[in-house]
This record gives structure tokens, sequence and C-alpha cells, in this order.
């Protein structure tokens, strides 16, 4: 096997169709590329006129074989082929160690993936990049259906597939041709690049729609649901794509312009998406989405006239907390609303970018953008911003500490806590008391009778029925002059 590789390393051409295909193998620097086998033969990263391709080589492969292979292809290694195979019989010549001569048919595939192994290995915040990448490759293809110079016959089928970049790429790449259905492949890349666009935009609601537990609803409900979603988040190219993609008979010019529209759309969350396709999802397979009028229902306007409000607070953190009809929410000054995807049933201020709010779920904590730090399944929560650690409970008995990102800091479960001061926060449990940093962090054990919190370095504490102060290294202060004397009086 390794005088097969090292000719493949020194053999650089193919001949294809009369022509010569240029095949360049990157050496990973040990003399060797890179490869791995299969059951039919070894394959091997490559390049073929600049795309990324693999090559398997079929050593002393007879002609015919070569038909009975291409029956198995897709191969069964890790990486997923979508190209149909090229083939080369007796493509290499190489000598063994013993000097026999022998000959290797090559097998050429695009190397690239399906649309939703695509958007499942970069859906995460820090591959956006290759999503918008695709948006915009999709955009470039499908303005070539307005003349019909580069249509591609299997497109129809949904036979597409990405780079790890993001560029698009067409099943039988080197053999398209004009498509009989120009309209339907357009409709095809448009209802791709959606997905993708969700997607980038929403982990959640792209597994709800790619998942299977929509695949019982209607295709247009689903379409007028998003559009109905993204116009509540302002996502104007968002609307049009779901509304074209909503109707099988649009025009080849209104796909390619949807496209577009998304290609240059800025990615944003969608929690009312988000929340309605969760909704919808559990109603059942004999059910049909809520009709698009109670979605619309649903949404709240962008901007509320303060002075029809039955309770307006006074601005905290730059926003506004008001009360409407039993439902509460924020604004800011001049009334522009904070969204967000369910209705409150309460709200306190906001202190250092944070609130509690409740919900017919629970309690939760929301932060400016509308966005769940955590979310409403709380019993109780209360957030101490000058101390910037919160409290919360599930069950409404066992509490513990979280810091403001809503991860869980304390690893002992207390029946409660109380007001943190200088640092230090007094937990409560099986009716003794003790001390926590705001860290998370347990200094005492439960060992008080009573505790209060710090003022100036010092706490007030009851022990075995005495009653004495205690600095914040947790030593006993016996004596008002040793107070003094420990604070400078003196």
């Amino acid at each position: 096997m390794s005088d097969l590789l090292n000719a493949l390393l020194l053999h650089t051409t193919l001949w294809q169709q009369g022509e010569l295909a240029t095949i360049v193998v990157p050496d990973t620097g040990h003399g060797k590329p890179t490869f791995w086998h299969t059951s039919d033969g070894v394959v091997v990263e490559a390049l073929c006129g600049g795309r990324e391709v693999w090559l398997t080589l079929l050593p002393d492969i007879k002609v015919a074989e070569c038909n009975e292979i291409a029956a198995r292809i897709p191969l069964t290694h890790s990486l997923e082929v979508l190209s149909d195979a090229q083939f080369f019989p007796a493509a290499l010549s190489y000598n063994d160690c013993n000097g026999v001569l022998h000959t290797c048919a090559v097998m050429v595939q695009e190397r690239f993936v399906p649309l939703d192994s695509f958007i499942r290995h970069n859906i995460s915040a820090r591959h956006q990049q290759r999503l918008r990448n695709a948006l915009h490759s999709i955009a470039i293809n499908s303005a070539t259906f307005l003349d019909g110079t580069l249509t591609h016959g299997r497109l129809a089928r949904g036979i597409v597939g990405f780079t790890p970049e993001g560029s698009l790429r067409l099943a039988d790449y080197p053999l398209a041709h004009r498509a009989t259905n120009p309209r339907g492949d357009c409709c095809s890349l448009a209802r791709c690049a959606l997905l993708i666009f969700v997607a980038a935009c929403s982990k959640r609601a792209y597994a709800l729609l790619a998942g299977g537990a929509l695949g019982h609803l209607e295709r247009a409900k689903v379409y007028e649901y998003i559009a109905a979603a993204a116009q509540h988040h302002g996502a104007d190219g968002l609307v049009v794509a779901a509304s074209v993609c909503a109707r099988e008979d649009g025009d080849v010019e209104s796909y390619c312009m949807a496209i577009a529209g998304l290609s240059r759309e800025p990615f944003r969350p969608l929690p009312l998406l988000e929340n309605l396709l969760a909704q919808a999802a559990q109603l059942g397979a004999n059910h049909c989405l809520v009709p698009v009028e109670e979605v619309r229902r649903l949404v709240v306007p962008d901007r509320i006239d303060l002075k029809t409000c039955d309770f307006v607070g006074a601005p905290a953190d730059t926003y506004i907390r008001f009360c409407k009809g039993g439902l509460w929410g924020f604004a800011s000054h001049r009334g522009d609303i904070i969204h967000m995807d369910r209705p409150l049933t309460y709200a306190t201020d906001f202190y250092e970018g944070l609130a509690v709010v409740r919900t017919e779920s629970g309690f939760g904590v929301v932060n400016t953008l509308g966005e769940w730090v955590m979310a409403d399944r709380w019993a109780d929560i209360v957030w101490h911003g000058e101390e910037n650690v919160i409290a919360a409970t599930e069950d409404g008995t066992t509490w513990h500490l979280y810091n403001r990102m809503g991860h869980q800091i304390s690893y002992y479960a207390t029946q409660g806590f109380g007001t943190p001061s200088e640092g230090y926060i007094v937990a409560q449990c099986n009716g003794k008391f003790g001390y926590y940093t705001t860290d998370g962090v347990k200094r005492t054990d439960f060992i008080y009778e009573q505790a209060g919190s710090f003022h100036g370095g010092y706490a007030l504490v009851r022990y075995n029925g005495n009653t004495y102060h205690i600095d914040t290294s947790f030593h006993r202060i016996t004596s008002l002059q040793e107070l003094l004397l420990a604070e400078g009086k003196l």
C-alpha cells in the first residue's frame, strides 16, 4: 500500500474524457497524503481543478467491476458523499517492492456534505460565517436560473450540498445541464436558504423544523408561522422568503429575489418562532398549526403609549416597567418595547441588566434584549444585583446560588438565603444558619441559632445561647472594647 500512495504523490494527472485533469495530493509532511481504508479500497483527500475531492484507489480492479462499485456509493467511511463518482480505469501504474507492475483504478468524488449535515456541523455561533457564506453562494447560483445558463436536472429533488466553507455544490456537478423545471429548482434553493437562515438565528427552531416534530403539519402553515414571527422580530428578508416559499406557483425571479434578501438579512434571535413551533409540536399528529390569526394576536406592537398603561414604574437601567391589561413588560422612555416570547404576569425592575419576571410557567430572569438568562421554570427567584448573585428554588424548599449568567455556583442545597452584604450571604438549613460567599463558597457549617448580615466587617450571631459579633474570618469578638479596638476607635 505504501508503494501505491507513493505512486499517487508522483502521478498527478488523470485522463478524463480526452483531456488531462490535474490532481494535486497534499503531503501531510510525513511523506504520505491524508487517507483511510474502506471495504473497497483506500480513500485519499486531494484537489482536482481547485475543488476538494476524494480519490478512491482500487488496486488491480477490472474495468467491468467499476459499475459494481458504483452501485454501492456513497462509500461507508465517516464522511458523507453526495456527488456521483467519476471512474478512471487503469489510471495509475506502479511497481511494488518486488518489482511487480500493478494497475489501479481511481474513483473521484467531490468532497462536500448534504444540507442537513452542513447545518448540523455549523449551527453554533462561532460558525455563523460559514452559514452566511452558504447563503451568499445560493444567491449567486440562483441568479443563473434567470437566464438558464447553469441549471441542474436533479436539483428539484433536493440534491444539494456544501463544501466545508459554505460554497454550494450540486450533485452530478460535472454533468450539469439545463433543468426541465427551473421554477421548481429555484423553489428548492429558496427553501434550503430559509432553513439555513433559521438555523443561524435559532438552533431550537431549526431542530423543531428538521427533527420531524412538525412533519405532520401542513408545510404552508409552517411558512406562514415563520413569516408571522419574522414580522414580529423585524426580519424583513425572512418575511419575504417565508411568504414566497409557502407558494408552489411562484416565478423564478421571486424565488431568486427572496434568496438574495436572505443573504443580506442580519441574523437575530427568534424567540417567538421557537415558542410557537414548540407549542405546535405538542399538539399531536392529528392537529394542525394554530391559525396565523392567533399568532398575530400574540404579537406585541413595537411601541406602546405609556400613558395608556395601568401602571408605569420609574426608569431603571434606562428601561421602564409597565403593566397593561394584567400583562407586564419593559419599554424605553420613548415607548420602544423589549420583545418577549411569552406573556409576563409580573416583572421587577431591571438592575445591572437583569430583571426577575413571572409567566404562567413560573419565575425566570431576562436581560435587556428580552433573552432568558434563567428560563421560566422556577418556584421563586431573587436577583441581588448589588452583589451580582441570584438565589433560586425549583420546588420552593431547596435553594441554590447562581451567577449572572444563570450558572449554579453553590454545591450544597439550603432552605433559603438572606440578603447578601459585603461579599457574604446567610444561608439556612434544618433550622440553623451559616455563611456562604456570593461566589457560592460555603464558609461555615450551619451552626448558628441566629445570624445577621455583615456590616462594616462584623455580623451579629447567636451560638449555644450566647449572642456576640464575628468578623469576616468568623472569629468571635468577645467584648465591646475588643470590637471598638478592632474598628480602630480606641
